[in-house]
């Protein structure tokens, strides 16, 4: 077998990657020089077996394994390559990120300059910047996450100046928000405190500005021509911009598996890269002339959604394909796959936290090892059938591809989401041609509006668009709302499940001769499986109640879950699409009752925005709550509460006490006492406390804070009753009918 030194070093310089993003700067710093030793030891010894060789004639070697050789050269040139990326993402932090972690919890004057347009998310805008002054002293420059309750008057790369709170991000997991945002050169989190803000316009502004502005130049264009759901999506597709989708959409795509479809990665650019083969093909032009005309546009529409590590894999790999086909050389996938990890690790050592490069490198190595093996093993059964097996073969082709990805980057999926779409599949059967097809027509409709040709011209282009977006957004629509798409892993009696499947579908691939009898035997003993892991699965959970809580001190979701019913005990602020994801994991079908405590017109509109997804049982408002014609019209019964205490029934069998001013939810759960603290000002004792205060004068076993944007006491993080809830990451309380109590964190997908 011929050894791929490309390959080796990207796998492994990608798990170096991981390694450091997993366990820190300090095993990163230790690791660094062990495996740099080691590497140059078998290297050295593999030079003194060649030396032997050159004066003995080959004698020195010829009783040793042919083997030895090429994995020693393996061995070195993957030590050698882990212990440069462990060094230099020691380098990265203790140069960079390690001098700003000082300023946590530090409030100050800065002075910074702002590298591109806010990204609106949960009603905020968050701001990339770099801070160049500190309360009027030049510091050495580091990149920041400015989060603000409104948008500066500015443009990209003018300089700013307000008072901010900086603040760690949250450092536990591979995946924490920390190891994200250092990907994303981010060392800090800031929080404007200031009430005044000046900006400062440029004189003169560098050349890479033009970016931010070309970027909203045409994403001004395309919302000019297409609806607001449907502009959002193209923008997504062309420009990496996501900020303009709701919630809901994206929420609907993470269900069914097809968020990759969001972001701009390998398919974009596949498809992308064909438009402009095929406009280049008719052309009489060299074949080397032509791969150029197709990787200038490419590098430009990479330059254009910000280089994410995604598209950056995807480019250097198509890049090294144009090559080779200029040289007349067979391109290899595997080699191609190890210079874009080698690349992107060496250029940002901290991508190893970056779920979504993840996602994609472990994905891409599925594709290229496993596609090809798990297309003939599904198409041979075929093989008496011509006719039907050359009419099915692009769809075995689409069904092998899509296979292979999900199973390489299902460890990584179930480990950070706690569970996976079943939808996978058949979503990406239907939805893939439609997407295609939508990048098709927005290519020739976003250069004609960049040349400004004549409406008449633009807008058959612009239908035809708008027309595709909205048939892709429906049909995600209508695949999320398709019960028990999602399932939750949370439960080892699943992963139990899942791996008996999974061996199960494995046999007949492996055998050498497999046949029809084989494929449904194994069909029937994974439907025998899945049906008794259901049955048993029903009991386990049978009158357990999940609370599922969500948001910050702004924005808040609790949910409460028994036997297929669920109840929104609290909401507020933007987070009904968390309710919908959270109800849509746990394939909740009835939906009981929304409680509305805020007298805000967020938390109405919030409302109107789950009841446009869900059909509530009914809403509970209080009496002097100003209701709105829309939910007046609504077909939901509203029941109203009067600001005294009250008891009132949420789900069957629970029922909570609502205390004389409505601040306080009393509920009793499996024989535990759960306070939903509304106002900050209640009192007593409970067994779980869910809260906006540090400081509440509730005395709980365990406290549920919602975590504000400012950083809170060492002493408080550090204490074992609390649990941060993060926008993020909702917790799962699992209150058993003994009264045992089950803690958990699973990521949303967005």
């Amino acid at each position: 077998m011929p050894i791929r030194p490309f390959a080796v070093s990207g796998l492994f310089a990608f798990a170096a990657a991981l390694f450091a993003a997993c366990f820190g700067p300090r095993m990163a710093g230790i690791s660094a020089p062990a495996c740099g030793v080691l590497g140059f030891y078998v290297l050295g010894f593999g030079l003194w077996i060649l030396v032997l060789d050159k004066r003995t004639g080959g004698k020195a070697s010829r009783n040793l394994d042919p083997r030895i050789k090429p994995a020693l050269a393996s061995c070195a040139i993957a030590l050698l390559t882990a212990g440069l990326v462990l060094g230099l993402y020691c380098h990265r932090w203790y140069r960079v990120a390690e001098a700003a972690q000082h300023l946590d919890g530090v409030q100050a004057q800065v002075r910074m300059e702002i590298l591109d347009r806010p990204q609106a998310r949960y009603n905020r805008y968050y701001y990339p910047a770099r801070v160049l002054e500190i309360n009027d002293q030049e510091v050495e420059p580091f990149l920041i996450r400015l989060s603000c309750g409104e948008a500066f008057y500015c443009v990209p790369y003018d300089i700013a100046e307000t008072e901010v709170l900086f603040y760690r991000f949250p450092s536990e997991g591979l995946y924490s928000t920390r190891n994200a945002q250092l990907a994303d050169g981010n060392v800090l989190g800031a929080y404007c405190s200031g009430y005044e803000v000046s900006t400062v316009p440029r004189a003169f502004y560098p050349g890479e500005s033009m970016l931010p502005a070309i970027r909203s130049l045409l994403e001004r264009a395309i919302s000019g021509y297409l609806p607001r759901q449907e502009s959002g999506l193209v923008q997504a597709l062309l420009t990496g911009n996501r900020s303009k989708l709701t919630p809901s959409v994206y929420a609907h795509f993470s269900r069914i598996g097809c968020s990759h479809m969001l972001a701009v990665s390998g398919l974009h650019m596949s498809v992308i890269a064909a438009f402009f083969t095929l406009l280049l093909s008719r052309l009489p032009l060299p074949k080397a002339v032509r791969n150029l005309g197709c990787a200038v546009p490419l590098f430009f529409y990479l330059m254009l959604t910000g280089f994410p590590p995604s598209a950056i894999r995807s480019y250097v790999m198509f890049f090294l394909y144009l090559l080779a086909n200029s040289l007349g050389r067979r391109p290899d996938s595997l080699n191609s796959l190890g210079v874009a990890v080698l690349v992107i690790c060496l250029t940002n050592p901290f991508s190893g936290g970056d779920l979504g490069f993840s996602l994609s490198v472990l994905a891409t190595l599925g594709i290229v090892t496993a596609s090809r093996p798990l297309h003939q093993t599904l198409i041979k059964p075929l093989r008496r059938f011509p006719r039907l097996r050359r009419f099915l073969r692009p769809t075995v082709s689409a069904v092998a591809v899509t296979l292979s990805a999900v199973l390489f980057s299902l460890p990584v999926q179930i480990s950070v989401y706690g569970g996976f779409p079943l939808l996978t599949l058949l979503a990406n059967l239907l939805m893939l041609p439609l997407l295609t097809a939508l990048l098709l027509c927005s290519l020739p409709f976003i250069m004609a509006v960049s040349i400004q040709f004549p409406t008449a011209a633009v807008e058959p282009l612009a239908l035809c668009c708008g027309g595709l977006a909205r048939l892709e957004l429906w049909l995600a629509e209508r695949l999320a709302s398709i019960p028990w798409g999602y399932i939750t892993l949370k439960d080892p009696l699943w992963l139990l499940i899942l791996g008996l499947c999974l061996t199960t579908a494995a046999i007949p691939l492996v055998m050498s001769a497999p046949k029809r009898r084989h494929f449904c035997a194994a069909f029937a003993v994974i439907l025998l499986i899945s049906g008794s892991g259901g049955v048993l699965h029903h009991l386990h959970w049978k009158d357990v109640i999940t609370l599922a809580i969500s948001g910050d001190r702004d924005t808040s979701c609790v949910i409460a879950i028994q036997n297929g019913h669920a109840a929104v005990l609290s909401l507020g602020g933007s987070d009904s699409d968390a309710a919908e994801e959270l109800l849509s994991r746990r394939n909740i079908c009835s939906l009981d009752a929304v409680f509305v405590p805020q007298h805000s017109w967020q938390a109405r509109e919030m409302a109107r925005n789950l009841f446009s997804i869900r059909s509530p049982g009914k809403l509970l408002l209080f009496s002097d709550q100003y209701v709105g014609q829309e939910l007046r019209l609504s077909q939901t019964p509203i029941q109203f509460l009067r600001r005294e205490e009250q008891t009132i029934s949420l789900l069957p069998g629970v029922e909570a006490a609502v205390s004389q001013e409505g601040g306080q939810l009393t509920l009793g759960l499996n024989g535990r006492t759960v306070i939903l603290d509304l106002n900050g000002k209640s009192s007593g004792r409970c067994d779980l406390l869910i809260t906006h205060q540090p400081d509440s004068l509730v005395q709980a076993s365990v406290t549920f804070l919602l975590q504000p944007e400012w950083p809170l006491s060492e002493e408080l993080t550090n204490a074992s009753q609390y649990w941060l809830i993060q926008k993020d990451t909702p917790v799962y309380a699992d209150i058993y009918p003994d009264g045992q109590v089950r803690i958990a964190a699973y990521p949303l997908d967005r």
